[in-house]
């Protein structure tokens, strides 16, 4: 089935949205639309874009992508969530350009593994032209031992261009 499309006009629009099926959100800006809760692709859903919109405030994990998932994010900005910005488990694959992810981790508790991304078990992620900043952890991070934690459990992909990071509490990207 060909993929559906939502159009988000202005204004900040309280919930979780759970994914399963091919959809394009697209907002008006992610200064002007903000979607204030988890967005999760679940199973094998693919064809999945999300663009010109912000995800912040989720009491957990801004955007969640896992099994086999597959998305494409553009002009997103992730922001403000509890624990981590985007994490990918399982064999989810994301695409992010010309993003923003930022302040994640405001849990006290986080203890600088609240990550702008975090990568676990073969999931892979393209970063372009985006930005990771000021997170309560790495920028960018994969499930290792040398990111700190107890097992290698990342064996997927990381491709970054002209992806930046500052203001990152344990840094910039740890990747393998």
């Amino acid at each position: 089935a060909p993929r559906g499309r939502i159009l988000v006009g202005e204004g900040e629009f309280s919930g979780s949205l759970t994914l399963w099926k091919p959809v394009e959100i697209l907002g008006v800006g992610a200064a002007s639309t903000t979607v204030r809760g988890m967005i999760s692709l679940i199973g094998s859903v693919q064809d999945v874009r999300l663009s010109d919109l912000e995800i912040m405030g989720s009491p957990s994990t801004g955007l969640l992508l896992h099994g086999d998932a597959n998305a494409e994010a553009q002009s997103i900005r992730v922001a403000f969530n509890s624990t981590i910005g985007i994490s990918l488990w399982d064999r989810a694959h994301l695409t992010i350009v010309d993003s923003l992810v930022d302040n994640n981790g405001q849990n006290p508790g986080c203890n600088g593994f609240c990550h702008g991304i975090l990568l676990r078990a073969q999931s892979s992620i393209f970063v372009r032209n985006s930005q990771l900043d000021d997170n309560n952890g790495w920028g960018l991070a994969t499930f290792i031992e040398q990111c700190g934690y107890r097992e290698d459990a990342f064996s997927g992909e990381v491709e970054l261009s002209n992806a930046a990071a500052s203001g990152n509490v344990a840094g910039g990207f740890c990747t393998p």
